[in-house]
């Protein structure tokens, strides 16, 4: 990836605020934060990562669940730089309803789209794009 110039890796989890989460390692593909958790991770907010961008045109999330707080910590991002946004809400049955809620929220002239990428109702992503574009 070193051939792209405006990308950077970072190695921290996404969350309302930058602290410290733990997660339940349960031996398969996907992990929980759990406060019992014993995996310690480093989470930061992406307002606090992205506040000396230029530009930020698109934000994609799919973080087991913690869509919601990862959005919450990008607020001020989405609404300076009104970036396309595709944000998975299939990990928790109420993300169908919060997310484009709260998307909304943070810039109503924001156009929201819905797409299931299968048949069985999972990987069901949210997409946003401001219709001032």
């Amino acid at each position: 990836m070193n051939q792209y110039n405006n990308i950077e890796i970072f190695n921290n989890a996404v969350w309302n605020k930058n602290d410290i989460l733990y997660f339940l390692e349960a031996g398969t593909m996907g992990s929980t934060i759990n406060n019992l958790g014993n995996v310690k991770v480093q989470a930061v907010n992406l307002d606090s990562v992205l506040e000396e961008k230029e530009d930020i045109s698109f934000i994609k999330m799919d973080v087991e669940g913690a869509e919601l707080e990862a959005l919450e910590g990008a607020k001020n991002t989405i609404q300076q730089f009104k970036p396309k946004l595709a944000i998975c809400v299939y990990h928790k049955v109420e993300h169908h309803w919060e997310i484009p809620l709260y998307i909304k929220n943070l810039n109503p002239k924001y156009k929201i789209f819905m797409r299931h990428h299968n048949l069985m109702g999972i990987e069901t992503v949210c997409y946003a794009v401001n219709s001032e574009e």
